[in-house]
């Protein structure tokens, strides 16, 4: 009879013992896939942001030919068309030079030729306190601005 006793109290202890491990286990598991998801999003943004990153550089590099190796651009009233980069598909980006005041040398470089993917902007500015002259150029992951995941990087360059 004791014998007996003790065998019904036992009864139940593996399916408690199993549903213990199994929560541990999917906690576990949740707690994983979380640090996961977060990783995944932030390994995306760092590729964004080094997209802009060199999107940014290649429009300072294009500001600086367009300065030293092809100024003629930069004259007032000078007309042409001037190419720099290459875009998502491969073409050269066609870049509208906008002079804004061609005295002080200020202009705004924008491309033409860009529907999507990454581009960048430049501005260049010739008032800034002799002998400095800025070339401000903006990188974006994305050229459309409404874009949600849309990353700038700037990089400013005196000379």
């Amino acid at each position: 009879m004791i014998n007996n006793f003790f065998k019904k109290k036992n009864k139940g202890y593996a399916l408690l013992y199993t549903v213990v491990i199994s929560g541990i286990i999917m906690a576990t598991s949740i707690g994983l896939s979380n640090s996961v998801t977060k990783e995944l999003i932030l390994a995306s943004v760092a590729k964004d942001s080094q997209q802009a990153f060199y999107q940014a550089d290649i429009g300072t590099e294009c500001g600086l030919y367009l300065q030293f190796v092809k100024s003629e651009f930069l004259t007032p009233g000078s007309e042409g068309v001037f190419t720099c980069g290459l875009n998502s598909e491969g073409e050269s980006v066609v870049l509208n030079i906008e002079e804004k005041d061609p005295v002080n040398k200020i202009y705004d470089i924008t491309p033409r030729n860009v529907p999507s993917g990454p581009c960048f902007n430049i501005h260049m500015d010739g008032t800034n306190p002799s002998p400095d002259t800025l070339i401000e150029s903006s990188g974006y992951n994305q050229c459309d601005s409404s874009v949600p995941n849309r990353v700038e990087r700037v990089l400013d360059v005196y000379y």
